[in-house]
């Protein structure tokens, strides 16, 4: 079930990704607005669901929070190599998203040492 709920979120944000960069593609495969919001909300409660009833939650988000962020940057970056253009404005060469992106990756680091150092 833990497994399900890390691929649900990153799923739904590429297709949502997706169809920001490339509008043209739901010409080719629609999927209406009201199902992609009621797919997001079922899996952020799956989600939720999931990471409560994990006992390791606080070591399963922190790991989460740094693998979505460079996922995301990752699939933004590949996206505008492909010549997608996003319609909200999202691109790497933001330095909001880089550094929103820094922020989170330097707190995921912070908390990581400070859950060894208790351990130790």
């Amino acid at each position: 079930m833990k497994i399900l709920g890390n691929f649900i979120i990153p799923l739904f944000l590429s297709v949502l990704l997706i169809y920001d960069f490339f509008p043209s593609l739901q010409n080719i495969f629609y999927i209406p607005r009201s199902l992609l919001i009621a797919l997001m909300l079922i899996a952020i409660v799956l989600f939720a669901i999931i990471n409560y009833t994990n006992k390791n939650k606080e070591k399963t988000s922190v790991k989460f929070k740094v693998f979505i962020t460079i996922y995301l940057l990752a699939l933004t970056a590949l996206l505008t190599v492909l010549g997608g253009h996003s319609l909200s404005g999202i691109s790497i060469k933001n330095p909001l998203i880089w550094l929103i992106a820094i922020v989170t990756v330097l707190e995921g680091f912070k908390t990581k040492k400070q859950q060894n150092n208790i351990l130790d």
